[in-house]
């Protein structure tokens, strides 16, 4: 009876350790996932946030680079300041005119 209760009473004492230790490794598992948890919701915000900036630089580029399309354009007709004014005068003169038709033709 002796080394029973000796016996019964050492699984005690090992199953209280055992139960000591998971429950330590389940404390560092649970402070890990929180810290993890913490990482990935900023690693998610800076994501959208250079995502949101990537879309403004894609806008920026698309932009300079209509511009610098319709610069190399000008340049290729050999247009500059002078002659673009000259062009959008005769535009402009050439669409008084045809107003002018149109009301003639509209009486």
């Amino acid at each position: 009876m002796y080394f029973c209760s000796g016996f019964c009473l050492s699984m005690d004492q090992n199953d209280r350790k055992y139960s000591q230790e998971i429950g330590a490794e389940i404390v560092e598992l649970l402070s890990r996932y929180k810290k993890l948890k913490a990482e990935n919701a900023k690693l998610r915000q800076e994501k959208e946030e250079l995502q949101r900036q990537m879309r403004v630089l894609e806008t920026s580029k698309a932009k300079i680079e209509a511009d610098y399309r319709r610069l190399k354009l000008a340049k290729a007709y050999g247009w500059n300041e002078q002659s673009k004014r000259e062009a959008n005068d005769k535009i402009s003169k050439l669409v008084r005119d045809i107003d002018r038709c149109l009301a003639l033709l509209n009486e």
